[in-house]
């Protein structure tokens, strides 16, 4: 099975969201599944998008307002980028705005 969950924050960040994405995230990898992340970039940039078997992708968010906000294009980019993914699964672990975001 193929999974990706979208987090508003993952390692290396150190707050609660984090650290239940990334538990949650070894605990489908211990089952045999395949996991990828979809996360906001790191202050401090990752050296590799490979974490502990994790495929990281990461996705601009301006959080200044406390919420997630895209242009219109990169609404339509991260639409596509969710349909062509090929995941059986998304969990959506962040925000509603990216889950909102994702509906037509």
């Amino acid at each position: 099975m193929r999974i990706l969950i979208a987090s508003l924050t993952f390692p290396p960040f150190k707050d609660g969201i984090s650290e239940a994405a990334s538990s949650m995230a070894k605990g489908f990898l211990q089952q045999g599944w395949e996991v990828d992340i979809l996360t906001q970039p790191a202050n401090e940039s990752r050296p590799v998008f490979q974490w502990n078997k994790f495929c990281i992708y990461e996705w601009r968010m301006d959080l200044s307002s406390g919420i997630m906000v895209w242009t219109p294009e990169e609404s339509i980019d991260l639409r596509l980028f969710l349909l062509n993914g090929g995941w059986d699964v998304i969990v959506f672990h962040a925000y509603d705005t990216i889950l909102y975001t994702a509906l037509p």
